[in-house]
């Protein structure tokens, strides 16, 4: 991808990883069924974007399959599972997203990468930004403080 290293967006697709990962975690403890239905949302897109990430990898030659949760991603999801308060539970997902969409903003290329590239990531862009504004929305729903 041209203005864009692999490199990148393998790390990328390794958050992606751990934050479905952490809403996974959470979606097994929690008991509100609010919160289990807007989690089984995320995951849903976020299992979404994940494949179109690893699909556009392995069209370049890099072999995804071997990416599993690593030590930031078990940190983090001790980090909410230790937590006590459902609305700080929310606000460590509501972070992880925030990670990801600000990845793009750092990432996107400043010269056009291939027409097969942008598209990917001008998809990928909005569907993480709708991702983090539908959780956004959640929070305000349970009057979770941003």
């Amino acid at each position: 991808m041209a203005g864009l290293p692999l490199d990148a967006l393998q790390t990328h697709l390794q958050e992606y990883l751990n934050c479905l990962e952490l809403c996974r975690a959470l979606q097994k403890q929690v008991v509100d069924a609010n919160v289990k239905e807007a989690l089984d949302s995320l995951l849903g897109d976020g299992r979404e974007a994940l494949a179109s990430l690893a699909g556009y990898l392995r069209q370049q030659g890099v072999a995804p399959g071997t990416y599993e949760l690593d030590h930031r991603g078990k940190a983090r999801i001790r980090e909410v599972l230790a937590l006590r308060a459902l609305g700080d539970q929310l606000l460590v997902v509501r972070r992880c997203l925030a990670d990801l969409v600000a990845w793009y903003d750092a990432h996107m290329p400043a010269t056009p990468a291939a027409p097969t590239a942008q598209a990917l990531l001008a998809s990928l862009t909005a569907q993480t930004c709708r991702m983090l504004d539908r959780w956004d929305r959640h929070m305000d729903e349970m009057k979770a403080v941003k």
